[in-house]
């Protein structure tokens, strides 16, 4: 009996200590603002051309991922690459693999982007780390056609840094429209049906062992 007690508990309380809750919206903009209220923690992007290493615009320094050559926010011309997005958009030389640190502690966020040419689908890991350690991550896929992409995250944990990740694409270029970010906690709801199936099993294994 008290080592199936034991065993009840283990199962008990690896259930409700899961590394964190998320929500991903890919392709469900409106969803994402409506439970995140998320604003632009980049504004805009001006039209610096190249930039080498990193670059902080708004609350949120850009910095190049694993294989990256530099960072481009619009042409430095005087127009974009695409007509797509709405204002100038931002892209990576070689994989489009880079890095945000976030100034505030946050709890979602959310950003367009598109392909550069058709038939160019592309499959990206989005890591969210706080302080080094990972919350949680997801992949997903881009469009085999150039339209644009929105994708999205929420989680119930707090997150200062976001990793995106180009894991299988070939030379063509993406571009990625401003990020959007909320530091509202209640993003995610807390897992209370995970809780509450937890304490039913345990709760229907004593009433059987009366």
């Amino acid at each position: 009996m008290k080592s199936k007690c034991i065993l009840v508990l283990c199962i008990f309380f690896t259930l409700v200590s899961v590394q964190a809750n998320i929500l991903t919206f890919v392709d469900d903009k409106a969803n994402f603002f409506s439970v995140t209220g998320a604003t632009s923690v980049t504004g805009p992007y001006p039209n610096l051309g190249v930039v080498p290493n990193f670059t902080q615009l708004g609350g949120a320094v850009f910095s190049l991922g694993p294989g990256a050559s530099n960072l481009h926010f619009s042409t430095g011309g005087g127009s974009d690459w695409t007509s797509a997005i709405a204002g100038n958009t931002f892209a990576v030389s070689g994989p489009e693999s880079f890095n945000l640190d976030l100034d505030d502690p946050t709890f979602a966020i959310g950003f367009d982007m598109v392909e550069s040419t058709s038939n160019a689908s592309s499959t990206f890991q989005i890591t969210l780390k706080n302080g080094g350690s990972v919350v949680d991550s997801f992949t997903y896929n881009t469009p085999t056609s150039v339209t644009v992409l929105f994708v999205g995250v929420a989680s119930d944990q707090a997150f200062n840094r976001v990793e995106v990740l180009e894991t299988v694409g070939n030379s063509q270029d993406e571009y990625f429209g401003q990020f959007f970010t909320s530091t509202n906690s209640s993003s995610v709801p807390e897992p209370s049906s995970l809780l509450l199936l937890a304490f039913a099993g345990i709760g229907c294994f004593f009433s059987k062992k009366k």
